[in-house]
Formats: structure tokens, C-alpha cells, sequence
């Protein structure tokens, strides 16, 4: 595992064990009304009564979701066929030590994604909880940026990566190809 997916998991745990405490930390002193939708503009448009449903699910399904991604994520090295990424084939067509350094790449590519779902899971229920029991409307900069940056940063990124991955995948199967030895068959 490459240091910075180290650092990316780590961080992952952190902030997953930060905001489950609080989420149960804060539950008990709730009002009776919590904003359970954003509209397209940010404002809380639908509210629920105060239930263990209506306040975790946002947890259980950030937690779900990047418990996914992570186990997704550690399969890179052992199931590489089960991904749909640019280049698969030259991926593929590689040696097994070949393959690994692109497979960490996946690898560490997915963690970060984990990070973005958990962190916009996790200001969405702070926005939550600060309209339960203030006087803020709707979403706040947090959940703003963490969209923007986030989602939009992200996705940007990962076109980007896509290109670049593919790309020297490619280049790395061509290699391996022109040093592999020859069989001394002919093809005509």
C-alpha cells in the first residue's frame, strides 16, 4: 500500500469514528423536526419527525458506501478484470509485476473518492443539525464546498487521471511487448 493511500485511509477512519460519535453524541438533544432534504438551492424542503431513521441514515449510507469503495478498492490487486478503467486491456495484457503499480494507482484512486463520499455525507448531517437548532436554512459554505471542491474537483481530476492512466498503460504494454522474446514463429 503506497504512503499517500495509507494517509487517505487513515484519515478515511478518522473522520468516519469523528462523525459517528457525534451523530450519537448529538441524537439525544435534537428537536422533534429535523430538515431531512436540500433543495437545488440549498434550503431544507422537507423535514421529518426526529427518529433513529430520519437522523442516522445519512451515516449509514456514507459508511456503507465507503466501506464499498475501500473493500472495491483492496480487490484491485487480485481481481484487476472486474474494473472498467481506460486501457484495460493493455492493463490486462501485462505481467502481473507490471500491473501493480497501476493497480495501487486504481487502488489509491478509489480511496480518495471514499474520502470525498464521507466528507459530503458527513457536512450534509452537520448542515442537518444546524438547522435543527439554529437558525440556518439550508446548506452551509461547508456543504457547498465540499460539493464543489469535492464533486467537481474530483471529477475533473478523474478525467484528467483517466487520460493520463490510460495513456501510459499503453505505453507500458508496448514496452513489455517489444522486450518480450520472440518465439522464432513467423506469422504470414
Amino acid at each position: 500500500m503506497s504512503s499517500l493511500r495509507r494517509i487517505l485511509l487513515l484519515a478515511i477512519i478518522a473522520l468516519v469514528l469523528v462523525w459517528v460519535t457525534l451523530a450519537i453524541v448529538v441524537y439525544g438533544d435534537l428537536p422533534a423536526t429535523l430538515a431531512t432534504h436540500f433543495g437545488p438551492d440549498g434550503r431544507a424542503d422537507q423535514f421529518s419527525e426526529k427518529s433513529i431513521g430520519s437522523w442516522f441514515v445519512l451515516t449509514i449510507i456514507g459508511v456503507c458506501t465507503t466501506a464499498f469503495l475501500l473493500v472495491t478498492a483492496q480487490r484491485a490487486d487480485s481481481r484487476p478484470e472486474m474494473f472498467n478503467i481506460p486501457g484495460k486491456a493493455a492493463l490486462l495484457s501485462l505481467p502481473r509485476d507490471l500491473q501493480a503499480p497501476f493497480l495501487e494507482e486504481l487502488a489509491t484512486w478509489m480511496t480518495g473518492l471514499s474520502l470525498v463520499v464521507i466528507v459530503q455525507f458527513a457536512a450534509i448531517q452537520y448542515d442537518m443539525w444546524r438547522v435543527a437548532t439554529s437558525s440556518q436554512r439550508g446548506l452551509s459554505l461547508v456543504s457547498w464546498s465540499a460539493m464543489g471542491i469535492g464533486f467537481g474537483g474530483f471529477m475533473l481530476g478523474t478525467i484528467v487521471w483517466m487520460v493520463y492512466f490510460r495513456r501510459v498503460v499503453v505505453a507500458a504494454a508496448a514496452v513489455a511487448v517489444a522486450r518480450a522474446p520472440s518465439t522464432g514463429r513467423r506469422t504470414s
